[in-house]
């Protein structure tokens, strides 16, 4: 959600998904943001072996919350924005990770994280529901697997062969894609994100409002504890854009309404 969030683990994600098409070829699937069949390099159920793997990893380096009330918080209300998503093919799950970073993100699989960092500056079910509906929007809209078919940054042998060690491979390709170098979503994808978690919470009764609150509040913490968050990537637009972009959004729903 932050412009902290994602980066590291849309990397993994991007060097687990090019073990596919020595996998199993070509998928056909339905994306549910643009309404179309989509030629995709894995399938739903590669999706989850990934997101399996990915989720060990982070429990290698990330603490959960031992805090059961936030957790049912958490996972109450992004069940409910996540069976707005379209993305009934994949169980969502939402984990707490004890980390002062404001910091939320999202692993292949429906695996959502936020940071008790960032759970800080929510104040209510609105802002809640929005940054999940921003995670849950690029799993929905399967940002990572476009980027990665747009270009190869890690390939792996293509005399790779997966059978009952398919598991052991991904797990071996999780480890070492911490090594690679950190990659993030485009300025495009993240303002689609944006949009998909306010349209998401708007349907799931929450206030799209609760996108501009959560915003200005990162703004300020940009300004004032910027260790906090990492320094905005070029392909990252500014929260300030963010903000504009929120706000147009809600107009122009207000309008049509």
């Amino acid at each position: 959600m932050s412009n902290r969030g994602k980066i590291n683990w849309l990397g993994l994600l991007l060097v687990l998904l090019t073990m596919v098409p020595w996998l199993s070829g070509c998928a056909t699937v339905y994306n549910p943001v643009t309404g179309k069949s989509e030629s995709t390099l894995y399938s739903s159920q590669d999706e989850l072996s990934m997101g399996k793997a990915v989720d060990a990893q982070i429990k290698k380096e990330y603490k959960a919350s031992p805090d059961q009330a936030l957790y049912s918080r958490i996972k109450t209300v992004g069940e409910k924005v996540a069976a707005h998503s379209g993305r009934s093919d994949i169980p969502f799950t939402f984990q707490v990770l004890e980390a002062d970073q404001v910091n939320a993100f999202a692993g292949p699989g429906g695996y959502v994280y936020v940071t008790t960092g960032l759970l800080k500056l929510v104040t209510s079910d609105d802002e809640l529901a929005c940054v999940l509906g921003h995670e849950i929007g690029h799993v929905a809209a399967r940002h990572a697997v476009k980027q990665l078919q747009s270009q190869v940054f890690y390939s792996l042998s293509a005399s790779l062969i997966f059978s009952e060690e398919r598991y052991a491979e991904i797990e071996k390709a999780v480890n070492l894609a911490f090594n690679l170098k950190q990659l993030s979503y485009s300025r495009k994808d993240e303002l689609q994100a944006d949009q998909l978690g306010m349209q998401y919470g708007l349907k799931s009764g929450y206030q799209p409002e609760g996108m501009l609150s959560f915003l200005k509040k990162l703004a300020e913490i940009e300004k004032k504890q910027p260790r906090l968050i990492i320094v905005p990537l070029s392909t990252h637009p500014v929260t300030s854009v963010r903000i504009e972009n929120a706000t147009a959004w809600i107009e122009s729903k207000r309008r049509s309404a």
